[in-house]
């Protein structure tokens, strides 16, 4: 649970960061907190609506076979409540609600 809030509150601060900032600025933010908090791991993306502004593919898919995150890596969610919860809690950032 810890890691969940963790990521979430990473993904709305990386998400007005871009917003502010170019996106080799938003690389080097999510890089150094997945070092800070020893993820090994992140596929992310920033959607306004029906398009995509920005993807990511960080770190390691298999740190053991030394498969690097592509845009085809799947990951495995341990419940659907996470996404949805972020989802929600960018969306109300995005409104200005939060």
């Amino acid at each position: 649970m810890k890691y969940s809030i963790v990521f979430t509150l990473i993904i709305l601060l990386a998400t007005n960061l871009f917003s502010q900032n170019s996106s080799s600025d938003l690389d080097s933010f999510l890089e150094a907190k997945m070092e800070q908090y020893h993820f090994p791991g992140l596929q992310a993306c920033i959607v306004n609506r029906d398009s995509i502004l920005w993807k990511g593919n960080y770190g390691y898919a298999n740190i053991a076979q030394n498969k690097m995150v592509g845009d085809s890596t799947l990951f495995n969610i341990e419940s659907i409540s996470k996404p949805v919860t972020a989802t929600a809690v960018m969306q109300l950032w995005e409104n200005g609600l939060f």
